[in-house]
């Protein structure tokens, strides 16, 4: 059974509205009822939360609910590019700040220039990469 239909039976085995159940595990009426439609899937700790309360094993949740295992790798996996990038991005304007305000030699500035600019196009790089996995 996929978690979606799970949900929505715990829920009503346990004479819940979905505002209720939302209150209870702390996310809006909404998300529950994505997840039981299935657009979504519960993040790491409603899964947490809602196997205390309906007294399920996470092992149960994640099996039945196969899907919830890779979303959650997926999530990680864009949280992590865009820290990548965000850290290239700003590594590239710290170098570009150097190079318009030193009095560096030249050599030294041409090397700034350089990692900084393999920084930008890594940026371009994991935004490509990024809009594949969000695929």
């Amino acid at each position: 059974m996929e978690i979606g239909k799970m949900l929505k039976e715990k829920r009503a085995e346990h004479e819940l509205t979905q505002e209720e159940l939302s209150e209870k595990i702390f996310v809006s009426k909404k998300t529950i009822s994505n997840w039981e439609t299935g657009k979504t899937t519960p993040d790491l700790d409603s899964l947490i939360r809602l196997a205390n309360l309906f007294d399920l094993s996470l092992d149960n949740l994640l099996l039945e609910g196969s899907s919830i295992v890779e979303n959650i790798k997926h999530d990680m996996e864009l949280k992590t590019l865009r820290v990548i990038q965000i850290c290239n991005i700003l590594i590239s304007l710290c170098t570009m700040l150097v190079v318009f305000v030193s009095d560096l030699p030249y050599l030294v500035l041409i090397a700034f220039v350089v990692i900084g600019g393999c920084n930008l196009l890594t940026s371009f790089y994991i935004e490509d990469r990024v809009k594949k996995v969000k695929k």
